[in-house]
């Protein structure tokens, strides 16, 4: 994707190395710190350990979503996407990661990004995406899996990354995330629906309302559509820890059966009324207006 900058700025890098850059934060309401260059992993060191291997030496960092090898990002601005990331991470209930490298190992960087994903992924959450920043091949991607397959388009992602470009190639690569991260914005924040039973206007309706009671009251709340088990009780306290929620609405629309965790102001059997009695738009609506 950049090799036509690549001889042109050859001389520079030479001389200078892998830079830490100052950055334009995502959020307005952090600062950055300008830092000075560092220096990069040994290149013999990636090369002989494993994806698994390499991904271990940063389960024991607090930036669990960042996974950068080559070092290129300083301690503020690794802290400021990784908390991006997890922000994107609960409010849509997915895996998110970037990793920047330097090394492939020989492999395609297709084949390394969904190897790096599947080997750091939360396997009890489908969805997820991978931001993979190539120094080896120069060639950068974006895995995807799950639902995200289809809310990041290959188009978008292609129109991201090229616009990361000149970032990348200058070596601002806090710069270039601010770029490419908020296409998993694409992900409605606080609705998850495993039924298939919402349009994606819809979605994108209620997440807006969510947004809309967070900033009135404080509550944080989320609405997840999923079979309910045939025997037993949904996993309750699995979405509303994930999504870090204060409010969640569970509901089968098939099987007519919901179930409120938090403080709402009608009943179960008051949504599962309007679900029967209007349809699921307006139970799920009914639900938010009476938080």
């Amino acid at each position: 994707m950049r090799k036509f900058f690549w001889m042109t700025l050859c001389f520079v890098f030479l001389l200078t190395g892998c830079r830490k850059a100052e950055t334009v934060p995502v959020s307005n309401s952090i600062s950055i710190t300008k830092e000075t260059a560092v220096e990069t992993l040994p290149e013999t060191e990636a090369e002989t350990l494993s994806i698994p291997e390499r991904a271990a030496q940063f389960r024991k960092s607090e930036h669990q979503h960042i996974y950068d090898e080559c070092e290129v990002l300083t301690e503020n601005e690794n802290g400021l996407h990784s908390s991006y990331l997890e922000w994107i991470a609960s409010s849509r209930l997915v895996n998110a990661f970037v990793v920047i490298t330097d090394n492939l190992n020989g492999s395609s960087p297709e084949q390394f990004a969904e190897s790096y994903y599947q080997t750091i992924s939360d396997a009890a959450v489908p969805d997820g995406f991978l931001v993979l920043i190539n120094n080896d091949t120069n060639q950068d991607i974006i895995y995807t899996a799950g639902r995200c397959r289809s809310w990041m388009t290959q188009t978008e992602i292609s129109v991201v990354l090229d616009g990361a470009t000149r970032d990348l190639i200058e070596g601002r690569f806090a710069d270039a995330l601010n770029r490419i991260l908020p296409v998993s914005e694409q992900l409605p924040a606080y609705v998850l629906d495993r039924t298939a039973s919402l349009t994606e206007a819809e979605m994108q309706e209620f997440s807006g309302k969510i947004r809309s009671v967070q900033e009135d009251s404080g509550t944080q709340c989320a609405v997840v559509l999923l079979p309910f088990p045939e025997d037993g009780e949904p996993d309750v306290t699995f979405y509303q820890d994930r999504m870090q929620c204060d409010t969640l609405l569970l509901l089968d629309p098939e099987k007519k059966q919901c179930r409120i965790i938090g403080e709402a102001s009608l009943s179960e059997a008051a949504v599962l009324e309007v679900l029967e009695s209007q349809g699921l738009p307006w139970s799920v609506r009914n639900f938010l207006e009476n938080i």
